[in-house]
């Protein structure tokens, strides 16, 4: 039976406005995704291997279990980017992570494997393998910007108000007008410092000895 045949009979509908609705359904329902929620199953970069965590139901109300054919394979993961790829943010993906699929209307296997201008591959139009994966978390949320995990800086950075680390700080240059530094403990200094006339100084274990 081809999957584009409904499984009921528009004849046990009252009206043909009611079949025609349930006719477009089916059709919009095996043709046509948007979007839904994922979990990652593979991870080879830069593409991922999805599943659904949505099960489909039987007419009778019974689940369908989701199998590895219901698995799709090479999706690109979404990460934050702006000025041609100059300012950007990326973090690891891993097996267990859930997010967002994101269908798109178009063929995109050219892009997707050149990053750059490319033609359709196909006439497909709005299915799972055209998506990206969109990295979510919705298991609550505070007041504060939160980061959990190691982070790599690359470019500067400019701090408006206080900065508190709670763990070591390694700084290869400090400099500017430092009025103090508060800690809560006895703090080691080590290199060199320039006085506020240009004198350079060598501190060793927070002594200045020359």
């Amino acid at each position: 039976m081809n999957k584009l045949t409904p499984a009921m009979s528009p004849a046990i509908y009252g009206d043909t406005y009611a079949a025609q609705e349930q006719l477009l359904d089916v059709y919009l329902k095996n043709n046509v995704s948007t979007a839904m929620p994922v979990v990652v199953k593979k991870v080879h970069s830069p593409f991922i291997d999805v599943a659904p965590v949505v099960q489909s139901v039987k007419t009778d109300g019974t689940a369908i279990p989701i199998t590895d054919n219901d698995i799709i394979h090479n999706i690109p993961v979404l990460m934050p980017s702006a000025r041609a790829g100059a300012v950007n943010i990326k973090w690891p993906v891993a097996v267990g992570d859930y997010g967002l699929l994101i269908a798109c209307a178009i063929d995109i296997t050219k892009f997707k494997n050149s990053r750059a201008v490319s033609p359709t591959q196909s006439s497909r139009r709005y299915k799972w393998s055209d998506g990206f994966f969109l990295p979510l978390d919705f298991g609550g949320f505070s007041g504060d910007f939160e980061f959990n995990g190691d982070a790599k800086w690359s470019g500067d950075i400019e701090q408006t108000g206080n900065l508190k680390v709670s763990g070591d700080l390694t700084a290869g240059t400090i400099s500017g007008d430092i009025k103090s530094i508060t800690t809560g403990g006895a703090p080691t200094f080590n290199g060199i410092i320039k006085d506020a006339n240009g004198t350079l100084h060598t501190v060793i274990n927070g002594i200045i000895t020359a």
